[in-house]
């Protein structure tokens, strides 16, 4: 008499998610086969529509009906391509405590972008550090993840942003970590940037515009500080080939933080770091700027408007002449 093994907890478990993996699997096969036939449908479809536009004018009802019928039928198989990705998907495995979003990115042509930032800020857009940030892989594909979905407190909103901590998405519908949940998220952005990099550095600094400068990304030390602003004359045109001081205020001696130059419509940036000011008394630096022909000549200063206890990022525009 053969004596039976005794099936373990463990082993059940595995084999159901080997057939849970395996579903996922056989249905993104028949989204696919369902994304084909409509494919096969649209190159009918379209040939009928040559048909008819050699039979009729532009305004007639059945070049209008065809073109409604092609339009459905792209925007299906768009959708079967999207959910057949999402089956895919390596879903996050999470235990009762943790929390996860996954989801893909993609440019409006619905090609995955890879290597760009995806994070997660809360309600005053800050970037809540302690989650991370995920790179998107060639597919498009990202994964956030904690063990400890009760310090995760929401809402929260994802973010997608460049290499240059440009913002390329904000998602508006929040998301609210919850042990044992996995969010997923299909981003479609405007235009695509590549380059993955940690978000803004500072949870205190506000979600900067898409020509901030680049801060707490690679390369730059974390604590990170910027100005930038745009020189113009009085009628509003940008100043190219100036110079740009930045200058801290002290007590006794001004420490001069080093200069940039304008470009060919103004603009200007300066990225410096904190050990460039920071002392035993000062937390914060005191910033002001001086604009320089080529000359030499001072032609702007803004000494008597100092940025007392300055910001991560500061912009400090300035019309000249």
């Amino acid at each position: 008499m053969s004596k039976q093994r005794e099936v373990t907890f463990d082993e059940v478990s595995r084999e159901l998610d080997k057939r849970v993996e395996g579903a996922d699997e056989q249905r993104a096969e028949q989204l696919d086969q369902l994304a084909a036939t409509r494919r096969a449908k649209e190159a009918g479809m379209l040939r009928e529509e040559k048909r008819l536009t050699k039979k009729y004018p532009p305004d007639h009802p059945r070049l209008a009906e065809i073109s409604d019928r092609l339009a459905v039928n792209t925007n299906m198989t768009r959708d079967l391509d999207l959910e057949a990705a999402r089956a895919r998907a390596d879903s996050p495995r999470v235990d009762a405590a943790g929390w996860a979003v996954h989801g893909h990115v993609r440019d409006q042509s619905l090609k995955p972008v890879g290597g760009l930032t995806v994070a997660l800020y809360d309600a005053q857009s800050k970037w809540v550090e302690s989650l991370g940030f995920a790179c998107t892989r060639a597919d498009g594909y990202f994964r956030i993840e904690t063990r400890d979905a009760a310090g995760a407190t929401g809402p929260l909103f994802l973010h997608v942003l460049s290499g240059q901590a440009e913002h390329l998405y904000a998602d508006t519908a929040p998301l609210t970590p919850a042990g044992g949940a996995v969010d997923y998220r299909q981003v479609t952005l405007a235009a695509g940037a590549a380059s993955c990099a940690p978000p803004v550095k500072n949870p205190n600094d506000p979600v900067p515009g898409p020509d901030a400068p680049s801060v707490g990304g690679p390369g730059t030390e974390s604590g990170g500080w910027a100005v930038r602003g745009r020189i113009t004359d009085k009628a509003g045109k940008g100043l190219g080939g100036l110079t740009v001081s930045i200058y801290d205020k002290d007590l006794l001696f001004d420490d001069r933080l080093g200069q940039t130059e304008t470009d060919a419509d103004g603009n200007y940036s300066f990225n410096y770091r904190t050990e460039d000011f920071r002392d035993l008394i000062e937390r914060k630096p005191d910033i002001y700027i001086k604009v320089i022909d080529r000359e030499g000549r001072t032609l702007y200063t803004s000494k008597r408007e100092i940025r007392y206890e300055a910001g991560r990022v500061e912009i400090i525009d300035a019309k000249v002449g």
